[in-house]
């Protein structure tokens, strides 16, 4: 599912302004996150305090910051580009949780490798051609390592639905309220109409559903290790 999310940012940066784009379809998900701390009976835990530092850390290095750069860099440059060019994450997330503490194999070396060396092929014809757009979402992957560490921290204190609402709610805002201070003028209403299903695919099932299944199953991952080290 996670896999279309590139696609739907290219395809919607060539009728909607990219950091609009980006606040609402993440004001969506927050929406869907609404729904899902609801059912699940958590808003409780927005009182642990413990929580907001990573939490907080999570918006700025998984939402705002990345999303800014993927948005706008999106908006430069080809599709086939940006969905190759995110797996540049797969890479700095190698480099990155060594140290973090956790173990960089030879096999994580050599399948980080693979993949960079699988881009540069699809990339390449005849010559490799790199643009303001490309740099852009290569820089915003290097956030995402960092937010995914905050994620983990922020797993011990609260549960994922609580995540998902927090980043979704404080970004969104953010990067809507930024995008009708900076962006040309633009007719909000006119733009959600006419691009209202991409905007919805985007943001209720790609960016929330996705997410509420990629944080559930971290979740069980880091339990799974804590219960094998007891």
């Amino acid at each position: 599912m996670l896999g279309l999310f590139p696609v739907f940012v290219n395809r919607g940066v060539q009728n909607i302004p990219p950091i609009f784009f980006a606040g609402i379809s993440t004001l969506l998900g927050a929406v869907g996150s609404v729904i899902y701390v609801f059912t699940q009976k958590k808003f409780h835990q927005l009182k642990n305090r413990k929580a907001y530092k990573p939490l907080i850390m999570v918006t700025l290095f998984i939402v705002i910051i990345p999303y800014l750069m993927l948005f706008i860099g999106a908006s430069k440059t080809s599709g086939v580009n940006t969905s190759v060019l995110l797996l540049s994450e797969i890479i700095f997330t190698v480099i990155f949780t060594h140290f973090y503490g956790e173990k960089t194999s030879l096999y994580k070396i050599i399948g980080a490798s693979g993949i960079f060396l699988g881009a540069l092929f699809i990339l390449y014809n005849g010559r490799i051609s790199i643009n303001s757009g490309d740099i852009l979402i290569i820089l915003s992957t290097i956030c995402y390592p960092i937010g995914n560490f905050y994620s983990k921290k922020a797993l011990h204190f609260v549960s994922p639905s609580i995540i998902l609402l927090v980043r979704f709610t404080l970004a969104g805002i953010f990067l809507t309220t930024l995008s009708l201070l900076i962006e040309p003028n633009f007719n909000a209403k006119n733009i959600i109409s006419e691009n209202w299903l991409i905007i919805l695919v985007n943001g209720l099932v790609i960016l929330c559903i996705g997410k509420m299944i990629w944080y559930e199953a971290l979740n069980v991952s880091i339990f799974q290790k804590q219960f094998l080290l007891k």
